[in-house]
């Protein structure tokens, strides 16, 4: 699973909940809609795991903002702002569930930013080091 396949599962909560907006995930086009949502990773962080075997675990964290530019009066910014506490609680990303945490949101001259974290595991293999050849040698005494 990449950061593509997650901003997918974003999108597609988001356009369940909210048909009539646009979704960008790479670009804001200039004279974009008034009602859309753009998904951009903001961060991210990898940290190795305690593992046991030949294999190498990691956690990766992205943190993503969505900003959503909606042109309707700040009540309207708020009610869309407690949606997406519940929308964006779980998303499918490759046919794996996802938890969002660590988040919050801001509002600000009818723009809403809110900010959103995704934990994936990585495992990777690590190639089987070599065994060691035999040495043998002959000691004896020297005359």
């Amino acid at each position: 699973m990449n950061v593509t396949d997650i901003k997918t599962g974003i999108a597609e909560a988001l356009k369940a909940e909210y048909k009539d907006f646009d979704i960008y995930t790479e670009l804001l086009e200039q004279g974009f809609n008034d009602r859309c949502f753009f998904i951009e990773r903001i961060a991210s962080k990898k940290s190795k795991m305690l593992c046991f075997s030949n294999k190498d675990r990691y956690e990766q964290t992205h943190n993503f903002s969505i900003t959503c530019f909606y042109d309707d009066s700040k009540t309207k910014l708020d009610e869309m702002a407690d949606s997406l506490y519940y929308i964006l609680s779980e998303i499918a990303a490759e046919g794996v569930k996802l938890r969002g945490t660590n988040m919050s949101h801001s509002c600000s001259d009818g723009v809403l930013i809110f900010l959103v974290d995704y934990k994936t595991e990585v495992v990777v293999e690590n190639e089987k080091a070599a065994e060691m050849e035999v040495f043998k040698a002959n000691v004896g005494k020297k005359e």
